[in-house]
């Protein structure tokens, strides 16, 4: 018969990461490099040349992408963002809305895809009001507020999708 003042000496695991430090974690870096990946894109497209055009839409496609993937498991994220490029690249605007997190959902397992979705028309709709509503009423008159309105538009469709990818 064992005493119950036996205990286990086994050291318990080094402090794994709770479930919201990890939530948090994956919507901080999907954030951030998603809002890095809108300024570079921007800075290409503004050169006017198709080519860079093309590399700035993958860049911003990748971006979320590359978030997600610092703040997990690298190599189970470069189908996505392969994917991620192809689809926000092929959407071409509005429809890059619904192209990049049907492509994107499909590659990443731990990311619902039908959520993706949801958020990502949510952040281009309501970073579409936020331009057109807000920014062009104030700024309207100034030559470089499309500067300005593509950068926002980016980071409330970035804050969209990166809260999906977090949950």
């Amino acid at each position: 018969m064992l005493s119950m003042s036996t205990v286990s000496t086994a050291e318990a695991p080094a402090s794994a990461p709770s479930d919201s430090q990890t939530t948090s974690r994956v919507w901080l870096f999907t954030f951030i490099s998603s809002i890095v990946a809108w300024i570079i894109a921007l800075l290409l497209i503004r050169s006017g040349s198709v080519v860079t055009l093309v590399i700035g839409t993958l860049i911003i496609g990748i971006g979320p992408v590359v978030g997600y993937a610092l703040a997990t498991d690298v190599s189970k994220s470069i189908l996505g963002m392969i994917l991620g490029a192809l689809g926000y690249t092929l959407g071409v605007g509005v429809l890059s809305g619904i192209t990049w997190p049907i492509l994107t959902g499909a590659a990443i397992r731990n990311v619902s895809l039908l959520r993706l979705l949801l958020f990502s028309i949510l952040g281009d709709i309501v970073g579409g009001l936020v331009v057109f509503a807000i920014l062009a009423g104030m700024i309207g008159q100034d030559p470089n507020w499309l500067q300005t309105a593509f950068i926002v538009w980016g980071a409330i469709w970035s804050l969209a999708v990166s809260f999906a990818m977090a949950r």
